[in-house]
């Protein structure tokens, strides 16, 4: 990723953010990538730039057409959720068309499992996670699976 002032390098990391999620697209069927989402803002933006990303790859005639409506978003939901939080997210996910599935109440490393054994088609998972987030820093673009 480019360094230094981020908001002078937007197009820069839109760019980056779209490639990283392009080459997601041709390693792997629609059916077998997920999205964890919580509606807030860098979820948020990561479900956009998801969305503009199916409709541009699948613009620019590639061989297997990529379908939002396949890819499923799974929403974290700790036991101190605020109810408005978890209706906006189920609204968000209905309005971009995608599939929502909700796992309570458990650790993140839990909340992978669960995932993992009701969805063992899931392959990829995209998640937002900023480099000045704990332990940010030590993610790249694209991570083997579990």
């Amino acid at each position: 990723l480019p360094e230094g002032n981020y908001i002078g390098n937007m197009d820069d990391l839109v760019h980056h953010s779209k490639h990283v999620i392009f080459q997601s697209f041709e390693k792997y069927r629609s059916n077998q990538l997920g999205i964890s989402f919580n509606g807030g803002k860098d979820s948020m933006v990561l479900l956009h730039l998801l969305k503009l990303s199916v409709e541009d790859y699948n613009a620019s005639d590639q061989p297997q057409l990529v379908s939002l409506a396949e890819i499923t978003a799974f929403y974290l939901l700790a036991e101190n959720s605020f109810d408005e939080v978890t209706e906006f997210t189920k609204q968000v996910c209905v309005k971009y068309g995608i599939n929502l599935f909700i796992v309570s109440g458990q650790s993140m490393k839990q909340s992978l499992q669960t995932i993992k054994d009701k969805h063992p088609n899931i392959k990829a998972l995209y998640m937002g996670v900023r480099n000045s987030d704990p332990h940010g820093g030590i993610y790249t673009s694209l991570m083997k699976h579990y």
